[in-house]
Formats: structure tokens, sequence, C-alpha cells
């Protein structure tokens, strides 16, 4: 999935997928019976491929930026009603942002390569209506090198902060009444921003730990358990539950009041989108002993049956493996379609399996020993 929104009641999921041309709308109650699996659907087919998405806090509309243009759909039946609106003066479009009540969105500009010609990134206000659109504001530097500018809005919808990941220009707050800059935070923009119920900023920077800012200053004013990460989700629930997940596959919860986050859970690969659709349950699961560590960049696996193994979702260089007695072993041949047999003929290998992961199988060839 591309994006991932819920409905404001928390009873349904909208996913936008991969390829931006449809909509997927899932029950909520639906979803938690699916763990680590893939969902495809085509429940709410778009006009032309959508780049994101964002349902206003009121569920009334569905909005979506496409590279040339924008557009709206009713909240409660997506397919029904597509309205495209025209934007004036940038040619490509990457985020949006729903004003909570449905009557305004926001858009960021992107550009996916590296160009001769240096372009400015915007972010522009827009109406439900063709022609109610405000004037193109910069937020960062022009550049040469590929950029998104990430949205995030207020609760309130008074704020609308924006940013390109890992740059060094950095983090802006914009009055969304003026479409004015009103702040700047200092060094470069963080990797991702959310926003705790209470306003403050929870962001993660590539060299830095999980690091809260105030609203309106972005000064730093305290710190959350996270390790440094360049492409990390992060998701608050209602009740100021924090979600973290990480580009090596890994997600913890940190309950409200607690001073240390849940030990972590695996996913099965690397996080795009996170939503708090339903009240949070954190038990607390204690930090794993790790037996090994993976020595390159590798490959998770699942077992399909009698000994076949299907590679997985991909592991970091340095992630720790979770203490384990079970394993598999035998000669095995890896074919060209990424699918572990077993083979009398090739060399002897034992698989490691991880219950902490569900049950995926490591190669221990991939991995170096603890002492």
């Amino acid at each position: 999935m591309r994006a991932l929104t819920a409905g404001p009641d928390g009873k349904r999921l909208f996913g936008l997928s991969e390829d931006g041309t449809f909509v997927d709308v899932r029950e909520t109650q639906e979803m938690m019976t699916l763990v680590n699996s893939n969902i495809t659907s085509d429940d709410a087919n778009m006009t032309g491929a959508a780049t994101a998405m964002s349902l206003s806090r009121d569920g009334s509309r569905l909005y979506y930026s496409k590279a040339f243009n924008a557009g709206y759909a009713d909240g409660a039946d997506p397919e029904s009603g597509q309205h495209d609106l025209a934007v004036k003066g940038r040619p490509v479009w990457g985020t949006v942002a729903a004003a909570p009540d449905g009557k305004r969105c926001y858009l960021g500009s992107e550009s996916t390569a590296a160009n001769n010609r240096a372009e400015t990134p915007y972010v522009v206000a827009l109406g439900p209506a063709d022609g109610e659109q405000s004037t193109l504001l910069a937020v960062a530097s022009p550049t040469k090198n590929p950029y998104r500018v990430n949205l995030l809005l207020s609760d309130d919808g008074t704020t609308l902060y924006a940013w390109n990941a890992n740059t060094e220009d950095p983090l802006v707050a914009i009055d969304t009444t003026t479409m004015a800059v009103t702040a700047r935070s200092t060094g470069r923009a963080p990797s991702t921003v959310a926003l705790h119920p209470d306003g403050h900023l929870y962001t993660v920077d590539r060299d830095r730990d999980g690091v809260i800012l105030d609203p309106d200053t972005f000064a730093d004013s305290g710190t959350f358990p996270c390790a440094p990460d360049s492409a990390p989700v992060l998701a608050f629930g209602p009740d100021g539950a924090l979600l973290v997940a990480q580009g090596d596959g890994t997600c913890t919860v940190m309950a409200p009041g607690a001073i240390r986050a849940s030990g972590p859970v695996r996913l099965t690969g690397g996080p795009v989108a996170a939503v708090a659709a339903m009240p949070t349950e954190c038990p607390q699961r204690d930090e794993p002993k790790y037996m090994a560590r993976f020595k390159q960049d590798g490959m998770t696996c699942r077992e399909i049956q009698d000994g076949v193994l299907r590679q997985g979702g991909a592991i970091a260089k340095g992630t720790g493996v979770p203490q384990s007695d079970k394993t598999i072993e035998g000669g095995y041949r890896l074919i060209d379609d990424g699918v572990w047999r077993p083979w009398s003929l090739s060399g002897y290998k034992y698989f490691y399996r991880i219950p902490d992961w569900e049950n995926l199988l490591v190669d221990g060839d991939d991995l170096t020993w603890e002492s």
C-alpha cells in the first residue's frame, strides 16, 4: 500500500494501492484477523493513478493528489462521484493533506529524479471547487536532487507542517489561514513526524534517536525510545499510545505514560504507513535475548510445504535475531524464483525458526553469532 487512513469512527480502513489505481476499503475488525498478510482488492477504482490520499477528519471527503492535478471523492463511497481539480502553476504533486471539515486540502510537490535545473519545493491550498487555490508557497531551497514535500496537519487544521525528509532544509510550520511560514526548525529535516494528541511533534532523524519538538517553536522538549532511521513510520492512537515501525522491519508500541516501549514485533518487510483505527492494547513484551546478528543484508523465509521455503521480507545488516533452539536442516538449492528447495546434491544448510517473528526462517549463513 502507498497510503493508509482510517474513518472517523475507526471502523473502516482506506488503503491506496501501490500503483495508485484503486482505494481498498476494509472493515477494521476484518483486518484484525489478518496478521502480516498481503491484502489486495479493487473496491474503489480511481480515474487515473493517484500519488497520495487523505480522508478528512469528519469522513466527508477523501482527497487525492495526482501527478498533474488533484481531486476528491465521497468519503462514504470513494468510487462514486470522483471530482478532479485543476492545479495551476506546478506540474507534479506527490502528497496531500485534507482539512478536518473536508472544505480544503493541501498539496506538496515532488521530483522523483535528479535534474539539471534546480526545482523549488512548493505547498498549495486547494478548495473543493475549481479556482479555489492559494498562491504557491516555497517551503525549501531549490534543489536538483529528488525530493518530496511531506505534509502533516494539526488536529484543528490551523497549522500545516511541511518538510523534505533527510535534507538540509528544515521542517516548517505554515498558518493555513494566511498560507505563510510561521516557524522553521534548525538543521536537517527529520525522516518522519507524528503529532501527539497534546500537540507536540515526535520526530525521527537518520542520525538521531526520537526527539520531541514544541509545535510552535520547534525547540527540543524531550526524547522517546526510537533508533535513528532513514525511513521510519510513526503513528499515535487517540489515547497517546505510540507505534514505531522502522526500516529493519521491527515494530514497537509505547503505552501512554510508559517509560519504555514494548519488545519488538517483526514485520514481514519495511513499513510504509500506519494508522490507529481501534483502541490500542499494549501488552508489554520483554526485549528478547539475541543469539546472532545479520552480518549483511539478508532475507527471511516462510515454509510452504514439504521443506520448500519461499523468501520473504528483507532484513537489514546488524539486526538482532532472538534466541531460538528450533532449526530445520538439510540440503537446499536456491532457484532464481526466490525459493529454497530440498536438493540432495547441494550443501548442507541450517535455517533458524524464530517464534518471536511469527516463525519466520533465517538462513544461518547470513548470521554472525553472539559470544
